[in-house]
């Protein structure tokens, strides 16, 4: 019945506000127009509230959008309006009033992907890392494509454990990569758990796996460099910073390149060191 409630609400919603032409994207401002215009058409249907509130949400008019909440509970069932407050809430910084809504939501439906995830950092920004990482695990088990930066969320709320964390969060990156690909924005904070657990050469194979995505920049060019410099891999890591500058050589100077190339003087740098660190310890080589 619940189930029905909703649909029927979004189809009376859908059919109130106007269509725009093909292809257009109406602005915020022109959402709020029409659903002004369905309101007054229809000020008992809490649906268009619900969805003027969440656009008033999104503009950070957050009073304005409490108060469209707070009439389309009146007119209907409030636990339909629960997620969309526990939202709101978080954004306003009201934690605890954030998460009050978002348990009442969930009890009703305790498989809503967005509301899990809602609720996972609600919790996470309360301090509650077992709730925050139960609700992240049933997002990722409900959702078919869940996003990139909650594996990351979720990944650092466990490394942040005093035993074995480390490992956990790379098993959550992992899984994620499964799941979604050979992503950077996951593979790069496996990189760095990498290291921080002193395996630098797993960390270059996991470089070395975005390969495909990132391969042809300069930038992943010198990543790769100071990654072979840490396994001793002294020549492989200088012959990589000389593609990395013959590449820049060619592209126009820019901010970020001027950095990259700072970059690969401080690794020249320490690949000189490390080769007369080397030669010194040899005592019958010449430097």
């Amino acid at each position: 019945m619940i189930r029905f409630l909703i649909i029927r609400l979004a189809a009376i919603s859908l059919l109130l506000v106007p269509a725009g032409p093909a292809g257009s994207h109406p602005s915020a401002l022109e959402r709020i127009e029409r659903l002004d215009a369905a309101i007054r058409a229809h000020p008992e249907d809490p649906a268009n509230y619900v969805r003027r509130g969440q656009v008033e949400r999104d503009l950070g008019r957050f009073e304005r959008a409490r108060r469209d909440f707070e009439q389309a509970e009146r007119l209907g069932d409030p636990i339909l309006v629960a997620y969309d407050r526990g939202v709101l809430l978080h954004r306003m910084g009201e934690l605890a009033q954030a998460r009050r809504a978002l348990d009442a939501f969930l009890a009703r439906f305790p498989r809503h992907p967005q509301a899990l995830e809602a609720r996972a950092q609600v919790a996470r920004d309360q301090g509650d890392s077992a709730t925050s990482l139960a609700d992240y695990r049933a997002y990722f088990a409900v959702h078919a494509s869940p996003h990139p930066g909650d594996y990351v969320s979720a990944a650092k709320m466990l490394a942040s454990a005093p035993d074995g964390g480390v490992e956990s969060a790379l098993t959550m990156l992992d899984e994620g990569m499964v799941r979604l690909g050979q992503t950077p924005q996951l593979q790069r904070p496996a990189i760095e758990l990498e290291r921080r657990r002193g395996r630098d050469d797993l960390a270059l194979a996991r470089l070395e796996s975005l390969a495909t995505s990132l391969g042809e920049s300069a930038e992943w060019k010198v990543d790769r460099a100071e990654a072979l410099l840490r396994v001793a891999r002294i020549a492989d890591a200088s012959s990589q910073l000389e593609a990395a500058k013959l590449q820049l050589d060619r592209l126009a100077a820019t901010r970020a390149r001027q950095r990259l190339r700072v970059r690969i003087e401080a690794l020249e740098r320490e690949i000189e060191a490390a080769r007369i660190a080397s030669s010194s310890s040899k005592p019958g080589d010449v430097p």
